[in-house]
């Protein structure tokens, strides 16, 4: 009886939408510096021993990442030096997903996912199993799984379990898989241990079976963390109302000065689209949405407008489109169907009305149809969301308006949800949540999850103005609801406001979108939530819309749950179950321990070489800008370092007033001063821009951009564009900051303590036109950044100057950012950190440029770590 009740227990809440998270770790990867990568060590301290068997198993969530793949996920190591590592390598022919290393040889337990297109973001069992009688070892990761037979494995003793990165003395290593694992469970001949994984916050991993056996988590992210608090990642302040984020690639559209932009999310500074004479895409009623193609449509009801985009062809097409209703859309949802072939319509607010009108425009055939209510009619409102299902389907839910239409006849809110038929056109009502307390408006985008039966959306209060936007989960079958994450505080201004949730199930990312208009002018505020691993976050499709009446089932569902929860409750009281314990956490003190033989690793992966560059962050009102005007009094800067910034005699940023080819038309003129000191030719400019044209509309072409420039240059204040004898050049005097001018007069002048300074001051900005490459300044901007090493260089190797170990150790990083294979900077780094007796630091510098040349020039470094040390690369003293 007790076993009964119990398992009818477990499959009530194991099917539950809403059990609780079990948790896990995200370990960083390669896109974090290597002291910031993720180390999970186990029994490091205990002394636990293997004679007959080893198992472990995890689950484990392989991530998408925009960095390479390689690196560790697990290395157990025993008191005699043997190793177990299993080494994970995705996206990479020449190389397998998954290799086992026993004994420091790689072994024949070698295999790939079995379907590469799944292979990332699903959970799967990882399981190793050492049987030491029978000399076997065997690998199970999903379904893939290997076996081998050795010719004697001894029994393991004092067994250590490393999951990423570790600094053991004779195994360390920081290449680290990009992973996510959670249940971890060993078993050692009679002996079972299990480390869950649910934690919230600090470093301590805790035992099942007792404080003494845990773990030590270093720079790791708990997901029980990670997936309860939203982080701000974006905002700007965007011309007129356009804005579209396509949630496939993590980018958005938006307007300012004019011009059209894309910034991708993981950009940190917007690209270019189109500018031109199109007045109507600052109006506030515009709204746009992009095709599976990457066209953008544009549609405006008050003003008729409706215009087609090409975003490869920057082509703009209109269309005659009359549409007739004008006055009751504001607030409406539209949508592209599945086909391509269709964009869709409902709802809306306008003139003291709500309206239900459904209609759409053929994209290929260019005209608007009303759709009639076919199936279950949606009342008028506005306010609603919505969001794709598959097949075809389309599900529609929540607003606020009035059965009639009229806002003065008994508005109220709802939370019905509608399921939409695209290719028959018809609607039916779903499911419908009981009005609360709590009243709510949605987002205009829904996540649908037609596995699972539910969505996601973020509500919002429509009646007040200091607002929270809430993330929650909606079960269709069940009609529970479920809060997630923390609240996002926000003012909400009615029509003027816009919610909209989006999804990147590539990167598993959830993105909370505000949108306040106030009258030209529309503030954005992006918010992220990552939801990797979650339960909540599986958003995959189905065959069929899984749907449930309205009422009936439901409710049968609650009184047979809640009927079988009071027996078990009653059952379990009687049978005093034992209840699970958890440990105290325990504050751990991590031990340095210096290094003392290098570890034997796989060859060097070949693979096309990822420089890890710090990122440049430039700010929208950079202090680094503020100083240089304040330094000599400027009103303008023109600085290339960390980018490209334009500020004007008013401290404007009219960066984004210079367009592509004007852009580069400046940039040819200064680079090219730079080197001659003279400026750039006629001849050259037409050879670079406009080679391929005949001469006399090469010449307009030529003249016309150049007047835009000069306009330009009025913005910026005292500086011009003449024509000396053939050379085009600039003249500007010393209210205008030039730091690439200044840079060049002190890349000149002899060496000094105050040269040194100065130079350093204009460097540590950023890198040199970050983010801006162009073919033709390839060979001008190789002569800039050989010009700055040597001069850096030299003062390393000085004797004339004397340096701090910080200042050196500052300079080598300079040289470093704009060569990372600079064997004399690495050289001088590794040299200082081991006199300071920072061996580790030495090691992992040296391990990180020998794999990065072995990636770039496919062969490996004819030094090994000690042979470098001692080599004579920089004759000086440190």
């Amino acid at each position: 009886m007790k076993h009964f009740l119990f398992t009818i227990f477990l499959t009530i809440i194991s099917s539950s939408l809403f059990a609780q998270n079990q948790g896990g770790v995200k370990f960083k990867s390669h896109d974090h510096d290597l002291e910031e990568r993720t180390s999970l060590i186990l029994l490091e301290e205990s002394k636990v021993n293997a004679n007959d068997l080893m198992t472990l198993s995890t689950d484990i969530l392989f991530n998408k990442t925009r960095k390479h793949y390689f690196g560790y996920i697990l290395r157990i190591i025993d008191s005699n030096h043997r190793n177990i590592d299993i080494v994970y390598n995705y996206n990479n022919p020449d190389n397998y997903n998954f290799s086992l290393i026993y004994d420091h040889d790689i072994t024949p337990i070698q295999f790939n996912f079995k379907d590469q297109k799944k292979a990332l973001n699903e959970w799967k069992k990882l399981r190793l199993e050492v049987n030491i009688p029978e000399n076997k070892i065997s690998l199970t990761i999903g379904d893939q799984s290997k076996t081998i037979v050795l010719s004697d494995i001894q029994r393991f003793t004092n067994l250590k379990y490393y999951f990423g990165a570790n600094n053991n003395p004779y195994f360390k290593v920081h290449d680290v898989a990009p992973i996510t694992i959670r249940n971890i469970e060993l078993q050692l001949d009679n002996q079972k241990l299990e480390w869950p994984l649910n934690e919230k916050n600090g470093t301590i991993v805790n035992c099942k079976q007792g404080e003494i056996y845990n773990g030590v988590l270093t720079n790791g992210i708990w997901l029980n963390e990670l997936q309860s608090k939203w982080e701000k990642v974006d905002k700007r302040a965007i011309d007129g109302s356009l804005f579209y984020f396509n949630e496939q690639y993590s980018y958005y559209y938006f307007m300012k000065n004019d011009t059209l932009f894309r910034k991708d999310m993981y950009q940190e500074h917007p690209v270019y689209v189109t500018s031109g004479n199109y007045p109507f895409l600052n109006h506030s009623k515009l709204r746009v949405v992009e095709k599976k193609n990457k066209d953008l449509i544009f549609y405006n009801f008050i003003t008729n407008d409706f215009y087609r985009f090409g975003v490869e062809d920057s082509k703009m097409n209109k269309a005659t489109i009359e549409f007739p209703y004008k006055k009751s859309t504001t607030q409406h949802i539209s949508w592209i169907n599945d086909k391509q072939t269709e964009l869709l319509f409902f709802g809306g607010y306008g003139n003291y009305e709500y309206s239900d009108n459904f209609s759409e425009i053929d994209l290929n055939k260019l005209s608007f149809e009303n759709l009639s209510f076919k199936g279950d009619k949606i009342s008028p409102r506005y306010f609603a969301g919505s969001g794709r299902a598959n097949n075809g389907h389309h599900f529609i839910f929540g607003g606020y308006g009035s059965k009639t239409g009229k806002q003065i006849a008994h508005p109220e809110n709802y939370y019905d949800l509608y399921d939409f038929d695209e290719n028959t056109h018809k609607t039916r009502k779903i499911a419908t949540w009981e009005t609360t307390d709590e009243s709510f408006v949605v987002s205009r985008n829904i996540v649908v999850d037609t596995a699972k039966n539910q969505f996601l959306a973020l509500t919002f209060d429509n009646h007040v103005r200091k607002n929270n936007l809430k993330l929650k989960l909606f079960d269709i079958t069940t009609r529970k609801v479920k809060v997630i994450a923390n609240d996002i505080p926000f003012e909400f201004f009615d029509t003027q406001t816009t919610i909209e949730l989006k999804y990147d199930k590539e990167y598993q990312k959830l993105y909370s979108i505000v949108l306040n208009r106030k009258g030209k002018k529309t503030k954005v505020d992006i918010y992220a939530l990552d939801v990797t691993g979650g339960n909540f976050m599986n958003f995959e499709e189905q065959t069929q819309v899984v749907t449930a009446n309205d009422k009936g089932l439901s409710w049968i569902f609650y009184l047979i749950g809640t009927l079988l929860l009071s027996i078990v409750a009653f059952a379990l009281y009687k049978y005093k179950t034992r209840k699970s314990i958890v440990a105290e956490k325990e504050q751990v003190t991590t031990i340095k321990v210096e290094p003392k033989v290098s570890e034997k690793k796989l060859p060097i992966v070949k693979d096309k070489i990822v420089v890890e560059v710090e990122e440049e962050k430039v700010a929208a009102e950079s202090q680094e800008i503020k100083q240089l005007q304040e330094d000599i009094k400027a009103t303008s800067v023109i600085n290339f370092f960390g980018g490209f910034r334009i500020i004007d005699e008013n401290g404007n940023d009219i960066s984004n007033k210079f367009t592509p080819l004007i852009k580069q038309i400046f940039l040819l003129i200064i680079l090219s001063q730079f080197h001659n000191g003279r400026g750039v030719t006629v001849d050259q400019m037409t050879e670079v821009f406009w080679s391929d044209m005949p001469l006399k509309k090469a010449r307009n072409n030529r003249s016309v951009n150049i007047a835009k420039l000069k306009q330009l240059f009025k913005l910026i204040g005292n500086i011009n564009l003449v024509k000396t004898g053939d050379f085009w050049n600039l003249k500007f005097d010393k209210t205008v900051t030039f730091p690439l001018f200044d840079l060049k007069e002190l890349l000149e002048k002899e060496q000094s303590e105050e040269n040194l300074k100065e130079i350093t001051k204009i460097l540590k900005n950023g890198k040199l036109l970050f983010g801006t490459e162009y073919p033709w300044m390839e060979e001008m901007m190789a002569q800039i950044i050989n010009g700055i090493i040597e001069k850096l260089h030299n003062y390393l190797i000085s004797d004339s100057i004397t340096l701090t170990v910080k200042e050196k150790l500052k300079i080598s990083d300079l040289i470093l950012k704009y060569d990372a294979l600079n064997e004399e900077a690495i050289h001088i780094k590794c040299q200082i950190y081991t006199l300071q007796g920072m061996h580790s630091m030495a090691k992992d510098t040296f391990e990180k440029f020998e794999q990065e040349y072995s990636l770039l020039y496919n062969e490996k470094f004819d030094l090994d770590y000690n042979e470098f040390l001692k080599s004579d690369l920089t004759s000086h003293e440190i």
